[in-house]
């Protein structure tokens, strides 16, 4: 009987001491399945983290070729811009020089060089509006204000009659007051010149958007000049491009970036012969009962910006 209790008990043991091995074995092996797992994750990191790197250089170097192609694009059309003026400007001087050149002549040489300065300075004037960062000072303005003022500029008695059509007032609208002036003063000029010679009719027509239409404002400025075909519809709103000698190509760009400013969105819409129709959308949601409130997340989105430019 004792016999068989230490048979039993050596096989247990046996058994006991082959599961254990066992055990160790497995353990082990799955330590070193782990280990080889863990250095292939780390290699995949390493991998991963060198990839995003190089991913980061090379949108780094494509923006850097993009920002030097816009910046070689855009002083090729500075240099082009200015070099027009100052080479009339360096023919009058010549011509001035000469003991020979009249009174008369003289006279008409001096008009040309003011005529060019002047040109000069309303590219300058341009240029930094175009190129300055836009800055809003937000306030509810009464959107009929702006835009009746605006067609004040629009002489008298020179053919162009103006027509403001509101069908319902749309009150206040909340936008820098300033930049807006510029831009309905700027549309409502390109619209009176577009008809100087032959005369028109300048409307302008102040719409609530319609329903299922994003909330805001639609203004129409139109006019019955002679309208763009399609080329130069299409390049209208490019910085530098005007098909008026005394224009800086400037106004139209400026007025889309600062309509894009608030929120908005420019479009234009012309055909030869048809006149043509400018459509200035102004978005109402930001505008609340608590316009202090509204300043407030306004200023601190400002001091937030300022303090990334700083970082």
């Amino acid at each position: 009987m004792v016999d068989q209790i230490t048979a039993a008990m050596a096989a247990a043991l046996i058994f006991l001491t082959g599961a254990i091995v066992a055990l160790l074995v497995r353990s082990r092996r799955l330590a070193a399945e782990r280990a080889s797992a863990e250095r292939q994750i780390a290699e995949l990191e390493r991998r991963l983290a060198a990839a995003e790197t190089a991913q980061e250089a090379a949108e780094s170097a494509a923006i850097e070729k993009e920002q030097l192609a816009a910046i070689g694009e855009l002083s090729a059309m500075i240099a082009h811009e200015i070099r027009n003026p100052l080479t009339i400007i360096g023919n009058a001087v010549t011509t001035l020089r000469r003991r020979e050149t009249t009174p008369e002549d003289r006279a008409t040489l001096f008009g040309i060089l003011e005529e060019e300065a002047g040109r000069l300075n309303r590219l300058m004037n341009d240029l930094l509006s175009y190129a300055r960062p836009v800055s809003l000072e937000l306030q509810p303005v009464e959107l009929r204000e702006v835009i009746e003022r605006a067609l004040s500029l629009v002489p008298a008695g020179g053919g162009v009659d103006v027509e403001l059509i509101e069908p319902e007032p749309v009150g206040e609208v909340l936008a820098d007051p300033n930049l807006l002036r510029q831009v309905f003063e700027n549309l409502v000029t390109n619209a009176a010149q577009a008809m100087s010679h032959e005369g028109g009719t300048l409307t302008v027509r102040i719409e609530r958007s319609a329903a299922g239409q994003p909330s805001g404002v639609n203004v129409l400025v139109e006019d019955t000049g002679e309208g763009m075909d399609t080329s130069v519809r299409d390049r209208a709103l490019l910085p530098f491009f005007t098909t008026r000698p005394s224009g800086t190509g400037l106004g139209l760009a400026i007025v889309a970036r600062f309509v894009r400013a608030h929120g908005g969105k420019l479009e234009l819409k012309s055909a030869a012969g048809t006149g043509t129709t400018v459509r200035v959308f102004l978005p109402r949601e930001e505008l609340r009962n608590d316009v202090g409130e509204s300043h407030i997340r306004i200023k601190q989105r400002a001091a937030a910006a300022a303090a990334r430019r700083a970082i």
